[in-house]
């Protein structure tokens, strides 16, 4: 996902982050494995920056009913 404005960043457990990204009108939720760490070392920007994303779409266990969300493996500011 390219050009993603990264959303409300929040705590899952002691190591993990939920996190939202948007494309236009068009959201997605995600989660980011360790990324507390990742984030105490600057490795996740704050909210509101424009990012690229790469992971996978997995089952959300916590929206149900059919939701989505990616599973993210690197995040990177936005360039272009």
């Amino acid at each position: 996902m390219t050009g993603a404005r990264l959303g409300e960043l929040r705590s899952v457990g002691e190591a993990h982050l939920r996190a939202g990204f948007s494309v236009g009108r068009r959201s997605l939720a995600g989660f980011v494995r360790d990324g507390v760490r990742l984030q105490q070392e600057g490795r996740v920007p704050p909210a509101g920056t424009r990012v690229d994303v790469i992971g996978a779409l997995r089952p959300d266990p916590w929206n149900g009913d059919g939701a989505v969300q990616v599973e993210v493996r690197d995040l990177r500011v936005t360039t272009a």
